[in-house]
């Protein structure tokens, strides 16, 4: 999902306690009307400071949403580990600071294909979240409302997790068994090729730069340099074959496409 800046926030942490309460107890009444159905498994907020937590879990729980909280990276990871999760909403301050990106969390297997909300400062609301390995990003100080929007949007995308077969012109590829077929004919590749190739079909037509591939296929630290890309991608092509090879086109100077109908 591309990022969108957030023309409709307003500041939660500026509100009156007593108004954030009442407001919260009226959200409640409106979001689970008599037989409605709990969640199937909690959001975990990771952010650091415990006011602004305690905001957004009130935001949360009044949109009908169990969560359960992280302060630190290795308390999110502990979180994920243990529970069987639906989204993460993380606070970019645990983004990892070498290459500021999500590379700690989708090392873990249970958290590759997770979905993740940043929560960002408002003056880098309009960054790339594909770059630093999210789905989605809101300022931290959104409307409560907005915020349980998005948060239940990536949860019905989601279905809880990302899909595990990816289809896209010629290609199918099953994510946790690690198979690719192209045109119906199953299709080695190596693990970086597979990374390349995952991400260009979660992304059918859309122009990604050599940056946003490195950082969202690639989990190990320090990351490779961006020209590196191009090594993988002359690869993949090369094992896809001229004809489907093709379909991976060049967009310059900024990085790659796969162009399919």
């Amino acid at each position: 999902m591309p990022l969108a800046p957030s023309h409709a926030c307003s500041s939660m942490a500026t509100q009156p306690q007593h108004a954030r309460l009442h407001g919260r107890r009226r959200e409640h009444a409106f979001a689970q009307p008599s037989g409605a159905s709990a969640p199937q498994a909690p959001v975990v907020l990771a952010v650091p400071d415990s006011h602004r937590r305690m905001l957004i879990r009130y935001a949360l729980e009044g949109g009908g949403h169990a969560v359960i909280e992280a302060d630190s990276e290795a308390q999110c990871l502990n979180l994920l580990r243990t529970h069987q999760v639906a989204l993460l909403l993380l606070a970019e301050q645990l983004l990892s600071p070498v290459g500021h990106s999500l590379s700690w969390l989708r090392r873990e297997p249970a958290a590759r294909h997770l979905p993740v909300l940043l929560l960002t400062e408002r003056a880098r609301a309009g960054r790339s979240s594909i770059a630093v390995g999210a789905d989605s990003a809101l300022p931290h100080d959104c409307a409560p409302r907005e915020l349980v929007a998005r948060v239940s949007e990536l949860l019905a995308d989601s279905s809880a997790g990302a899909p595990r077969v990816l289809r896209a012109g010629p290609f199918e590829m099953d994510c946790e068994e690690r198979l690719v077929f192209v045109d119906g004919k199953a299709q080695e590749l190596s693990p970086c090729e597979f990374r390349v190739l995952e991400l260009l079909m979660r992304h059918p037509n859309r122009a990604l730069s050599r940056d946003e591939i490195l950082r969202a296929g690639w989990t190990r630290e320090p990351l490779p340099k961006p020209r590196a890309v191009d090594v993988y991608v002359k690869r993949l092509r090369t094992s896809l074959g001229p004809e489907f090879g093709e379909l991976i086109k060049t967009v310059r100077p900024m990085g790659y496409r796969l162009l399919v109908g």
